[in-house]
């Protein structure tokens, strides 16, 4: 299983781009909470202490597939 670490802000980040992005283009959009949650089971472990998770390669596009 390949993984990579990212910052919750970067997790955060990421998903507000998508949101913004399909607003632009479609008029409409899954709020970025939503599409957070849907890679949710790509995550494997979160330090919030450090304020980073654990996550399987393959997130991103978990979130860009949301709609």
């Amino acid at each position: 299983m390949c993984t990579e670490w990212v910052s919750c802000k970067q997790w955060e980040n990421y998903a507000k781009r998508i949101e913004r992005k399909n607003l632009r283009e479609k008029g409409t959009s899954l709020t970025f909470s939503s599409i957070e949650r849907r890679a949710y089971p790509y995550v494997v472990e979160v330090r919030p202490d450090q304020k980073v998770m654990l996550v399987k390669v393959g997130w991103r596009e978990a979130m860009r597939n949301a709609k």
